[in-house]
């Protein structure tokens, strides 16, 4: 992905060393989320904050087919309806510290660039190659997920 955007990947640098390698030259940038790009203080070396949606992490819960066929039909239930509140907290949380973390990080007057129209489909371009390559499989899920903007 680093590379189909033009940038070099870097490993080796946890994501509590970002910062500092920001702050010393080690890296000219870093990629993240509202929460950790707030969070981790990267913001106050990184100035611009470029909202691209290059990245989606589903929060998902998963379990095993062989377990959950051995549960009376009554606990599958309990359970099914335990992950389907689990996953409307999480949402709400995450949109609220989402929220939270980019108002603070306005607030502290960093340059949020939001592409233009022309600028994302470039992006959307430049990772084709990678849908093509390893995302055959899930090609119905990527698309849903791409028409939600």
């Amino acid at each position: 992905m680093c590379s189909a955007l033009g940038a070099q990947g870097v490993t080796g640098i946890g994501i509590a060393g970002v910062r500092t390698a920001i702050e010393n030259g080690t890296v000219d940038g870093a990629e993240n989320n509202w929460p950790t790009y707030h969070g981790g203080g990267d913001f106050l070396v990184a100035p611009y904050y470029i909202l691209d949606q290059h990245t989606r992490v589903p929060e998902i819960l998963i379990a095993s087919k062989k377990i959950l066929s051995r549960l009376d039909p009554e606990d599958l239930q309990i359970l099914k309806e335990c992950a389907k509140e689990t996953q409307e907290f999480e949402i709400r949380r995450w949109k609220e510290k989402e929220a939270a973390s980019e108002q603070a990080v306005r607030a502290n007057g960093n340059t949020i660039i939001e592409l233009t129209p022309s600028a994302f489909a470039e992006f959307q371009a430049a990772m084709q190659p990678l849908y093509d390559k390893y995302g055959s499989q899930y090609s119905d899920i990527i698309r849903q997920i791409q028409n939600t903007n």
